[in-house]
């Protein structure tokens, strides 16, 4: 909910002009912690609607809380690719995502 977030997203959840403790307070990697859910992360370089630094941002936490994840940063899509059948090569995430899964459930 800072400074790299959906700027929508950030005003539909929390008003024109959120206070800096209701940023803090919704800013999803200050919500990290030990038992915080494994998490699998993809996103793309040219996002134009949430920066890339953003999924970083998250994955930080997750390392510093010792939470199992796993990033993927494609180059090329736009914001909600969903499965990305459209892209050959970000289309990737989803066998990613399985190879992960299959790995962390195992």
């Amino acid at each position: 909910m800072e400074q790299h977030t959906h700027q929508g997203s950030k005003q539909n959840l929390l008003g024109e002009n959120p206070s800096l403790e209701l940023i803090e307070k919704y800013s999803c990697e200050r919500m990290v912690h030990q038992d915080t859910p494994p998490a699998f992360i993809w996103t793309t370089a040219n996002d134009q609607a949430v920066p890339a630094f953003n999924s970083l941002k998250y994955a930080e936490a997750l390392q510093g809380n010792h939470v199992p994840y796993e990033i993927h940063i494609y180059q090329d899509g736009r914001h909600g690719l969903g499965l990305a059948e459209e892209h050959p090569y970000t289309n990737a995430w989803k066998n990613a995502c399985l190879h992960w899964l299959n790995g962390y459930i195992n």
